[in-house]
C-alpha cells in the first residue's frame, strides 16, 4: 500500500443505509470499494460502487465474494485488499453473519483495514439483507488484539453535511520513543484545510505530536518557507534549522526525512517528495541523499504488533554514497518458535531497493542455517559477485546476524568455500553512527 486515504472521520464507526430485502435472487449487486476521487459530501462519501451482474451460478455468497474479492473493473476504483484475500467459511445467525477470512486480513492495520472492512460489510450487507457483518481472520487477531470487526450497515453516515466540522482524516507520521519506527497519528481534517493539505501536513508535523507516546520529528525551530504539488511531485522547502539542528545518527535522520515524506505521499495526488533548503537542494541531510525525490516506504511504518506474530529486528543494509551500512529496522515474522535467523535472511535477499537503501544480500538465491547451541552455520549459494560484492554481501550477513542475542559465533560459507572470518567477525566501523 502506498497510500493512506483520507477517512470520514464517522467511517470509525462505519456508515451507510442499506436495502432490508434480499437481493439474492437479483441478477445485479453494488460493489463497493474505495473511491480515489472522494467526495465527502455525497451519501458514498469515500467509497464508490460499481454494478456488477452475477450469473445464476455466481448467486451464492461464497461466489459473489469471490467475484468482488477480484477486484473493481471500473476505473476511479480501488480494492485495498491485501493480495490474495479470500473467504474461508461464513456462520450465519439470522440477520448476523460472520465472515472468516484467511490471515492476510490481519496483516492490515489502521485505516486500510477500517476501510477494507466497510466496503467488504456493504456489499456482503446489500447483497444478503444482514444487519450486522462480523469479520475476521482465520487464526489471527486484528489490529489492537481484537478477534473481530463487527459493522452495521444500518448506522452508516458516509456523508458530512457540516462543512465546518471535521470530516476526514489523515495520518501524520511521528517517530517512536526509540526512533525505529514511524506511528501514524491521526489528524483531523475540515473541509475547508483540505484546500491546502499538504502545507496543514507539514504545518501540524511540525507543531508535534498529541501523543507522549510519540517524538517530534522536525528540529526544533525548523520553519515551512514554501511547499508546492507539481507534477505529482511535492516540494517542501524548510527553513535553515531543518539541516543546522538535523539529528545526528542515522535512525533520527531516516525519522524526521520520511516523518516529512510518508505523511504527504500518503496523498493520492503525491508520488514523491523532493525537500529543499532556503530553496536549495542539499547532497546530503547527515548521510541520506535529499537531492532526489523520496518515496514513500511502508516498511518505516510501526507498531511492531506483537499479537500477529510479529518481532522487531534490524536489518543492516548499504546507504548509498555513504561507504557504511546502516541500520535498518524492520518487523519479522518467526517461521518457528525461536527462529529469526531464516526469516532474517529471507528479508535480507528480498530486500527493495528505494531511496537509497539497498542489500548486498539479493544475490543469494538460497540458504541453508545449522545452529548447535550458540554457534551459527550459514551457507550461502549466490550469483557471481565480485570482489567488492562478495565483500559488502559478508558485511551485510555478519552484522545483520550477530545483532542477534541468541548468536554467540557464527560460520560464513559462500557457495561452498568457508569464509575466514577472524576471532571477531563484527567491526563497529562498518555501520553508520
Amino acid at each position: 500500500m502506498k497510500k493512506t486515504l483520507c477517512l470520514l472521520l464517522a467511517l470509525v464507526l462505519l456508515s451507510g443505509c442499506v436495502p432490508q430485502s434480499l437481493v439474492r435472487h437479483e441478477t445485479s449487486v453494488q460493489f463497493y470499494y474505495v473511491s480515489e476521487n472522494p467526495d465527502f459530501f455525497s451519501p458514498l462519501g469515500i467509497m464508490g460502487a460499481e454494478t456488477r451482474t452475477l450469473l445464476e451460478s455466481q448467486n451464492s455468497l461464497a461466489d459473489m465474494l469471490r467475484l468482488y474479492l477480484d477486484g473493481p473493473m471500473s476505473s476511479g476504483l480501488e480494492s485495498r485488499f491485501p493480495d490474495g484475500l479470500h473467504l474461508i467459511r461464513a456462520e450465519e445467525a439470522g440477520p448476523e453473519i460472520t465472515l472468516i477470512f484467511d490471515d492476510s486480513l490481519a496483516e492490515l492495520s489502521d485505516i486500510r483495514l477500517r476501510l477494507v472492512c466497510a466496503c467488504i460489510a456493504r456489499t456482503v450487507a446489500e447483497f444478503g439483507g444482514y444487519e450486522t457483518v462480523n469479520l475476521r481472520a482465520e487464526h489471527l487477531p486484528l489490529e489492537d488484539d481484537r478477534e473481530m470487526i463487527s459493522v452495521r450497515p444500518d448506522e452508516l453516515v458516509l456523508e458530512d453535511h457540516s462543512a465546518g466540522q471535521p470530516n476526514a482524516l489523515v495520518l501524520l507520521y511521528f517517530s517512536d520513543l526509540n526512533s525505529r519506527y514511524l506511528i501514524g497519528e491521526q489528524c483531523a481534517i475540515t473541509a475547508a484545510d483540505s484546500a491546502n493539505l499538504p502545507e496543514l501536513i507539514v504545518r501540524r508535523l511540525i507543531e508535534g505530536p498529541q501523543s507522549d507516546a510519540l517524538r517530534t520529528t522536525i528540529p526544533e525551530g525548523t520553519e515551512l518557507l514554501n511547499i508546492a504539488v507539481e507534477d505529482r511531485i511535492c516540494v517542501v522547502d524548510f527553513s535553515d534549522e531543518f539541516l543546522d539542528n538535523r539529528p545526528r545518527n542515522a535512525l533520527g535522520e531516516r525519522m524526521t526525512v520520511f516523518s516529512v515524506v510518508n505523511s504527504l505521499a500518503q496523498l493520492d495526488e503525491v508520488d514523491a517528495v523532493n525537500i529543499l533548503v532556503g530553496g536549495k537542494k542539499i547532497d546530503r541531510y547527515f548521510h541520506l541523499d535529499l537531492s532526489g525525490d523520496l518515496i514513500f516506504d511502508e516498511r518505516l511504518n510501526g507498531p511492531v504488533r506483537s499479537g500477529v506474530g510479529e518481532s522487531d529486528a534490524t536489518l543492516y543494509v548499504c546507504l548509498e554514497g555513504s561507504g557504511q551500512l546502516a541500520a535498518f529496522p524492520v518487523r519479522i515474522r518467526e517461521q518457528a518458535e525461536s527462529d529469526r535467523v531464516s526469516p532474517i535472511l529471507d528479508a535480507l535477499r528480498n530486500f527493495t531497493e528505494a531511496n537509497g537503501y539497498y542489500s548486498p544480500a539479493t544475490p543469494i538465491r538460497q540458504y541453508k542455517v545449522q545452529r548447535d547451541d550458540g554457534e551459527l552455520a550459514v551457507y550461502l549459494a549466490t550469483e557471481k559477485l565480485r570482489e567488492s560484492e562478495q565483500h559488502l554481501l559478508i558485511r551485510c550477513v555478519v552484522a545483520t546476524l550477530r545483532e542477534l542475542p541468541e548468536v554467540q559465533s557464527l560460520q560464513l560459507y559462500i557457495n561452498q568455500e568457508k569464509i575466514d572470518l577472524g576471532v571477531d567477525p563484527f567491526r563497529r566501523s562498518w555501520i553508520l553512527p
